[in-house]
């Protein structure tokens, strides 16, 4: 007995919805989220890439455009308008620019303190070998300007550079090193925080204080730092007004040599992108147009597109639809930036005019309903990049905080609040600093901010603050 089985196909037609992204959308979303940096690093290699594309003569940008058989319907005259040309229209303001100009002009100015130590070197009168010594101490600090390496090592490094005849020990290194010590700022290239609190003694007034400090640092600097004052005071022989004293004069030094430093031992700057500034008007900001890319498409080579085989035609059509696509993308980006930098000055007025106490809560969600983009735009737009204002600069993510209710029915933000909990801190009495929880009753009954106590402590710790028990100064 058999069983046969067939089997029918059959076709059948199904309709679906899928989104896609364009080209061009895909490429106005990558350079969206590019910091400065980046996006020059693009622009260059696309540039290269490229024959159409050519940076803009800022004198005289040129029109290519009415020059070319190109239909204005496969060219429109929107393509010939530089990125920086089309910002220009937010704001015309002299004062704003001549602001934005000067302090582009400071950062260009702006020296490492590796720099500001290696002219210093140059101008002391050190012998061909001790100046070779000092650089060498020179490129073996740490970012807190304390020597990473030790006398040996310095020593064995030198030697490696220089002839037998010019041989260097460790006591060699030892005499530059004290010299080094004395330049701006003082104490650079300490060995450890004992040497580094001792300099900053030997440079002030001797006094017994003073002499009494420096023995408790040279014997006994461990007893500091586990804040055994009562044993200080047994092996010492000092009463309670005396160790007030020597306690004074500690929390008077710093703690490392580039503590108060304008620049750091590397370059770290951060160029903006945005420049905030008050005008009688108001708040305004405005793009940093160092920062902008000018380009345009070359008149030339546009040109070309109507002549030769039709296999170069489509291919330099290609170019051209490219530079078309990566200029607008660039608009586009610029505009999108200012858009959503003016939104979060108008927000944030309070800050800029009072400071971080005055920070208003707010999240992606406001910016993107107030500019009708989405969120993930205002994301992209605001990660990496930043503003200056007289209040210095900041990240414009750090603008976005989140709230607290208070008893009146209003919000606070995170920010604000953390600026409250430092200023507090700041005016606390340093024998009876105040509790995570003595902080929390303040806000309460001085501002109507609800808050609790393990909130206080999580914005203590993220501002890097101790607890009350280690900022108390006497047991």
């Amino acid at each position: 007995m058999t069983i046969s089985m067939k089997q029918s196909q059959s076709l059948q037609l199904q309709l679906t919805q899928q989104l896609r992204l364009t080209p061009q959308l895909q490429q106005a979303i990558y350079l969206l989220q590019l910091t400065s940096l980046e996006l020059q690093l693009k622009v260059e290699e696309t540039l290269e890439k490229n024959p159409l594309l050519e940076r803009a003569d800022e004198e005289q940008q040129t029109d290519w455009h009415n020059n070319t058989n190109i239909s204005t319907k496969e060219l429109s005259a929107e393509t010939s308008i530089t990125a920086a040309e089309k910002l220009t229209n937010y704001d015309n303001s002299n004062n704003a620019t001549t602001s934005s100009n000067d302090y582009i002009d400071q950062l260009q100015q702006v020296q490492t303190l590796h720099e500001q130590l290696q002219w210093q070197i140059e101008l002391t009168h050190f012998i061909k070998t001790d100046k070779f010594i000092a650089l060498t101490i020179l490129d073996s600090l740490s970012e807190q300007g304390f020597l990473n390496n030790s006398i040996e090592e310095i020593s064995s490094t030198v030697n490696q550079q220089l002839s037998d005849n010019d041989c260097v020990d460790s006591e060699d290194v030892l005499a530059v090193l004290h010299v080094v010590q004395q330049l701006e700022p003082l104490g650079i290239g300490s060995r450890n925080l004992q040497e580094y609190l001792l300099i900053q003694l030997q440079q002030q007034e001797l006094t017994l204080i003073n002499r009494k400090l420096q023995e408790i640092i040279s014997k006994d600097i461990d007893l500091l730092a586990s804040r055994n004052y009562q044993k200080i005071k047994r092996q010492y022989k000092l009463n309670e007004n005396s160790l007030t004293a020597v306690l004074e004069l500690l929390h008077h030094l710093q703690a490392y040599p580039t503590l108060h430093s304008k620049t750091s031992m590397s370059s770290n700057y951060i160029i903006p992108d945005v420049i905030v500034s008050k005008q009688s008007h108001g708040w305004q900001t405005q793009l940093n147009e160092n920062t902008i890319p000018r380009l345009q498409i070359n008149s030339i080579y546009a040109n070309i597109i109507n002549a030769g085989s039709a296999q170069q035609h489509a291919t330099w059509r290609s170019y051209l639809q490219e530079a078309r696509w990566f200029i607008s993308s660039l608009e586009s980006r610029h505009e999108t930036l200012l858009k959503v930098t003016t939104c979060i000055v108008k927000h944030q007025q309070a800050f800029f005019e009072h400071g971080a106490k005055a920070m208003q809560p707010l999240i992606l969600h406001n910016i993107a309903e107030a500019t009708g983009l989405h969120e993930s735009t205002v994301s992209r737009i605001t990660n990496g990049k930043y503003l200056h204002s007289p209040r210095g600069s900041f990240e414009l993510k750090y603008f976005f905080s989140s709230h607290v209710n208070t008893q009146s029915g209003g919000e606070v933000s995170a920010i604000a609040i953390q600026a409250l909990i430092q200023e507090l801190i700041t005016k606390e009495n340093k024998r009876h600093p105040y509790s995570d929880q003595k902080i929390t009753n303040t806000l309460q009954q001085q501002h109507g901010i609800n808050v609790a106590r393990r909130t206080i402590t999580k914005y203590r710790e993220t501002l890097h603050i101790a607890a009350s028990n280690e900022r108390k100064c006497i047991n």
